[in-house]
């Protein structure tokens, strides 16, 4: 079983925020300047481990909308699984691992994925 506080750490020291406060906390929530919000959450107990990317979406943007749920089709080949949702004015993008090898590299590529989604559809 995966230690998600360790591997957190691990991940924040990756991304150069070693002396955070609250280090490994869950949900780690990392404010994204110009871009949105990251979360990563996950509990021991799980199987596994989830980040999302939270972006605001004003409400007559439809078409990125729809652009961004056609790249959270199924058929599409993807390093990560992802979807994504609709909350009020902000869309999520929503991806998830399991625990099983689970790494802070992986976790800093599948934060990356979740980037590179949200800057294709011109966020």
């Amino acid at each position: 079983m995966t230690n998600h506080r360790t591997l957190m750490e691990e991940f924040m020291q990756r991304i150069g925020l070693k002396d955070m406060a609250n280090a490994g906390a869950s949900p780690a929530i990392f404010d994204l300047q110009g871009l949105g919000q990251l979360t990563l959450a996950a509990e021991d107990d799980d199987d596994d481990f989830q980040m999302s990317l939270t972006v605001p979406l004003p409400p007559y943007e439809k078409e990125r909308l729809l652009a961004a749920l056609r790249q959270c089709h199924p058929d599409r080949a993807r390093a990560f699984p992802l979807s994504c949702g609709l909350y009020r004015d902000h869309l999520i993008f929503i991806s998830r691992q399991m625990n099983n090898g689970l790494t802070a590299a992986a976790l800093e590529n599948q934060a990356m994925f979740l980037i590179d989604n949200a800057k294709a559809l011109g966020f």
